[in-house]
């Protein structure tokens, strides 16, 4: 018997926002990726890459700077880098600001996909971005990839919001990320928009989309409800809009048209000197993720769940790898392309190997088995890494296989924990069953790699930028370029009384380089194209030639590292496992440009400015 009670007979729509252990989570997230990318901002010099960009924001927000207009290769990193100058001033950390800020968006985009990928999952997603090392220095690097993997990410979710429910609002969304994510973030934008028109057409094909259900009402067709009109005038609004600056800088929509030449260019003009660049890149920075990766898609295959999504996303893999490739101007920061989706396949992997299954409550193995195997992983992979160090240590110092240096204790340790990583298996295997062993060990793979991937991003991007022997610069900026900096000023509050505008100073130096923008605040320098055009001048910065000139008055001089190489020399293979896991290779790191600042001999010694005293 059932008795039904209408207790309220008037309807009422209360909202309410519910504060979850989930929401939480992600709150936690987001402040930690803030953090890893505020912190130690400005302390790194720009590349000279960032300093091209920046500059030509700084110009247009400046227009008594020095030097020409510069037109930039990212609409959206410019317009970014100009609010940032125009509130917070011309400093690294407001002009890498923008792309600090898409990359917390981009580690928090999972959670538009929580009703597809699951909420665990989605969170298990956030979490392994948060210490992606690729995602992170590009981020704190100012790389214009970020602004177009987060636009790539916002299309999908768009298009796939669109097929669900057929609204116009999704429609636009998508016209708009498309646009943006072509036009508008950089050269590589339109190869990822490739990238995924590829991933989606191979979906297409191996997993068609279903038919409506029998007895469902009929959806419109996805072209004839698609708002074409409304999303063209968006797309246009957009265009102009964030290519001019809100209409306050016309010619900046001068960026789109060189993003689009940058990816024609790309596809011939080698950016590195590494063949596939994104694809080892994403592979020798995140090898757990890979790794994976593969075991998601080999556990999919076998038991027969490899959905739509999953195969879009190891399309997406397949169709980054082949981009890589082909498109031979690509940058590290388009590894991207990889990360990505292979991070959104080990998050699958992630969730077997923590979600709680009937089989593990049938057999009564307890919860905490697998946490113990996590923790007795992440100890013998530590065991792992010191002996692996010392070995590596020792290839590096040795000349051939013949030759080798390797200390016999270490080599004997390295053998011993890799050993107990095999036992250690078939010991835990037999105390709980095979599942919660590889389940634990999984896990504790997945911290160890946290931890060691925060470490790589970190080394990249902080401790180890003025280090060429990263796979991710092949050529680093000097903190000289700092002390140059303080040294102008430090001549500026004599010469120009204090104010960096009216000191004069003519300089050697490309007016989009990084020595450039070291003197953004210096309005008075005059960019010479000889070093006669400085001769007699009061400050003067000229490349190092390595021999005396003559510039029709004595000078005193000091020069400054603007950059650093690695020396040419081949590549041996024993260095690989030190490069790999100490960033150190036998290649010596040289000086690639160095610039002399000179002071003529009045000027250095306090005396008022006098053209006939300097004679």
């Amino acid at each position: 018997m059932q008795t039904a009670l209408n207790i309220e007979t008037t309807p009422r729509v209360q909202t309410q926002f519910v504060v979850t252990l989930e929401w939480i989570a992600y709150l936690a997230i987001a402040i930690l990726a803030l953090l890893l990318r505020l912190a130690e901002l400005d302390t790194v010099p720009l590349t000279h890459g960032e300093a091209r960009e920046a500059l030509a924001a700084w110009r247009a927000v400046t227009p008594s700077a020095a030097g020409d207009s510069i037109t930039a290769s990212s609409v959206l990193n410019f317009a970014a880098q100009s609010l940032a100058f125009v509130t917070l001033g011309g400093s690294e950390a407001a002009a890498r600001l923008g792309t600090v800020l898409a990359g917390v968006g981009l580690v928090l985009l999972p959670i538009l996909f929580r009703d597809l990928l699951g909420v665990v999952r989605a969170l298990i997603f956030s979490l392994l971005l948060l210490v992606s090392p690729v995602l992170l220095a590009a981020s704190r690097l100012g790389s214009p990839a970020v602004w177009s993997m987060l636009a790539a990410g916002l299309l999908i979710w768009a298009v796939w919001r669109f097929q669900a429910t057929r609204q116009s609002g999704y429609g636009i969304g998508a016209a708009l990320a498309l646009t943006a994510l072509i036009a508008l973030t950089e050269s590589g934008g339109l190869i990822l928009a490739l990238i995924l028109a590829g991933a989606a057409i191979l979906t297409l094909l191996t997993h068609p989309i279903e038919d409506d259900d029998e007895g469902s009402p009929p959806r419109e067709s996805w072209i004839r409800a698609f708002p074409w009109s409304a999303a063209a005038g968006a797309s246009a609004l957009l265009m102009v809009i964030v290519g001019t600056s809100f209409l306050t800088y016309p010619v900046g929509l001068g960026a789109a048209g060189a993003a689009l030449e940058g990816a024609v260019r790309g596809f011939f003009e080698r950016a590195g000197f590494q063949p596939m660049l994104p694809t080892v890149t994403a592979i020798f920075y995140e090898p757990v993720m890979a790794l994976l990766g593969a075991v998601a898609l080999v556990i999919m295959l076998r038991a027969g769940t490899l959905n739509a999504v999953e195969r879009f996303l190891t399309a997406w893999v397949i169709m980054g790898v082949f981009a890589s490739l082909v498109f031979i101007g690509a940058q590290p920061a388009h590894a991207l392309w990889l990360t990505i989706p292979l991070t959104a396949l080990a998050s699958y992997t992630a969730y077997r190997c923590v979600v709680v299954t009937t089989q593990d409550v049938v057999f009564g193995i307890p919860i905490w088995a697998r946490w113990v195997t996590a923790l007795l992983m992440i100890g013998l992979l530590f065991l792992v890494s010191i002996p692996f160090q010392d070995v590596a240590r020792g290839l590096l110092r040795s000349l051939d296989l013949t030759s080798l240096s390797v200390d016999p204790v270490s080599g004997i340790l390295l053998m011993l924990s890799l050993m107990f990583l095999v036992v250690g298996y078939f010991l835990l295997s037999s105390l709980w069953d095979a599942r919660t062993a590889l389940c634990g060990m999984g896990l504790g793979l997945l911290i160890f790699g946290g931890i060691t991937s925060l470490g790589a991003g970190w080394s990249i991007s902080v401790t180890g930028a003025e280090n060429p022997n990263q796979l991710w610069h092949s050529r680093v900026s000097s903190r000289d370029l700092f002390l140059l900096r303080s040294t102008l000023f430090d001549v500026a509050k004599r010469q120009g009384r204090g104010f960096a505008e009216r000191t004069p100073i003519h300089a050697l130096v490309p007016s989009d380089g990084v020595v450039a923008w070291m003197l953004r605040d210096f309005n008075g320098t005059v960019f010479i194209q000889d070093f006669s055009q400085a001769a007699r001048q009061a400050v003067v910065i000229l490349p190092d030639y390595g021999t005396t000139l003559d510039l029709g008055a004595p000078y005193v001089g000091q020069d400054f590292t603007v950059s650093r190489a690695l020396g040419a020399q081949p590549f041996n293979t024993l260095d690989l496992p030190a490069w790999w896991s100490l960033g150190r290779s036998r290649a010596p790191v040289l000086r690639s440009e160095v610039v002399v600042l000179w002071l003529r001999q009045d000027i250095y010694q306090g005396v008022p400015f006098n053209d006939g005293l300097a004679g």
